[in-house]
């Protein structure tokens, strides 16, 4: 169990909803009944709840398995999963050709249609993931093709992103997130399921120095300083968590995609 009391009390909150829950519910509809945020269970104690019941039924994780799968005996599950892309993309699927370049705003697709994918050709220099939605939207550039991830990758996405990096293994591939603990630990959720080696977009201490972020700044909490501290033994997290710390600060992406794909561009320049 973890030392922290506060974090096993959570935890154990979590088991107790679970255990009992006999409703069909999507992660965060449960997150909302238990912790009343809708990205709690996710962001904090998901993990930690998901060992506890692999552990107690003795059901380790599968090689093609995500961690939180146990939910599905429990009634809870993710919601219905969306493949988002926009950029100079061309898919071929189940015999037919899918110019996504076509559409400026890009494509959505459901994921469970993802067995009749037979090839992704990305025709730009860069491939980026990107967290959240607002920031997708923003995004774009004419050597970069842009895919919505919303958070840490579900299987989903993992599979599909498989797909797109043995299709196009000399595209660079980049994540652009919020620049916070959260947004990193996404980074190494996001390289290590997919085994891709994202690098980080507009994710360092050039965003946070930026003058016209400078009101969007916010504090750190306790949560985000132990977060960043666990992260400074990592090096390609290193120097932006130690400036973090050092001036008590955080970023959400939405204000650096609203300065243009370069933080160096002014307001409205694209």
């Amino acid at each position: 169990m973890p030392k922290d009391y506060l974090q096993t009390e959570e935890i154990l909150k979590a088991l107790v909803f679970i255990e009992n829950n006999e409703r069909d519910l999507y992660l965060r509809e449960a997150s909302m009944l238990i912790y009343g945020s809708s990205k709690y269970l996710e962001e904090h104690t998901l993990e930690s709840v998901c060992r506890l019941l692999r552990a107690h039924w003795n059901r380790p994780w599968g090689e093609e398995e995500f961690f939180d799968e146990i939910l599905e005996e429990y009634h809870i599950t993710r919601e219905k999963q969306k493949i988002c892309l926009k950029g100079d993309i061309t898919i071929q699927i189940a015999g037919k050709v899918l110019e996504v370049g076509a559409l400026e705003d890009g494509i959505e697709f459901f994921a469970d249609g993802l067995e009749k994918l037979e090839s992704v050709r990305v025709c730009t220099a860069d491939f980026v993931t990107v967290e959240n939605r607002t920031a997708y939207f923003r995004c774009g550039r004419a050597c970069a093709s842009f895919f919505y991830l919303g958070g840490y990758a579900t299987r989903f996405q993992r599979d599909f992103l498989k797909k797109v990096y043995q299709d196009n293994p000399k595209v660079r591939y980049l994540h652009f997130g919020d620049i916070d603990a959260g947004g990193f630990y996404i980074h190494e959720h996001l390289c290590r399921v997919t085994e891709i080696p994202f690098e980080l977009d507009r994710m360092s201490v050039k965003e946070l120095e930026d003058e016209r972020f400078s009101g969007c700044l916010q504090e750190l909490t306790e949560n985000d300083k132990k977060r960043l501290g666990a992260l400074l033994d990592r090096e390609e997290y290193r120097e932006t968590a130690q400036y973090m710390l050092e001036k008590d600060v955080k970023l959400e992406q939405e204000i650096v995609s609203l300065g243009g794909e370069s933080t160096f561009m002014p307001f409205g320049v694209r």
